[in-house]
């Protein structure tokens, strides 16, 4: 009977964690789960216990397919999953930055030895070749690393 208990126990908690984030709802449900299958091993031999074994797999399976294939097409689960995607970028490519080799630019916050410049309006992630340059310097850029301007300041 105890067994039973564990089993139906560990189902709800499984069940709950689709609602409850946080997954230690879920990790609690399995280890009473587990202890089930343990206890009917001991206590019914081999053949029970693969039968509680399959069984935990099955209700698992029969979780994981309503969170993941029956709850997002709900009203209630399209407010729970995340729908939108993310298409900006932080930094514009590389090849964009490359005419701007050889231009003067001022330092918007200290560099040391990375911060951020203005060059034709723009905010740009920089890196100084000269060390520490204090806000308000003005650098030339002289190259063009992966996502950042590489500057030196000028004289």
């Amino acid at each position: 009977m105890s067994v039973l208990v564990l089993f139906i126990l560990g189902a709800v908690l499984l069940g709950a964690e689709i609602f409850l984030p946080g997954g230690i709802v879920g990790v609690i449900g399995a280890l009473l789960m587990g202890v089930g299958c343990t206890l009917t091993f001991v206590q019914s031999g081999p053949a029970a216990g693969l039968w509680s074994v399959a069984g935990a797999a099955a209700v698992l399976a029969v979780v994981l397919a309503i969170e993941f294939l029956v709850l997002p097409r709900t009203p209630y689960g399209k407010r729970l999953f995340l729908q939108a995607s993310v298409s900006g970028t932080s930094q514009p490519a590389a090849s964009t930055n490359l005419p701007l080799v050889g231009r003067e630019a001022l330092c918007l916050t200290p560099l040391s030895p990375s911060g951020v410049i203005e060059v034709e309006g723009q905010r740009r992630e920089a890196y100084s070749e000269s060390g520490y340059l204090a806000a308000g310097t003005k650098v030339r850029i002289v190259a063009v690393d992966t996502f950042r301007l590489i500057v030196t300041q000028t004289s």
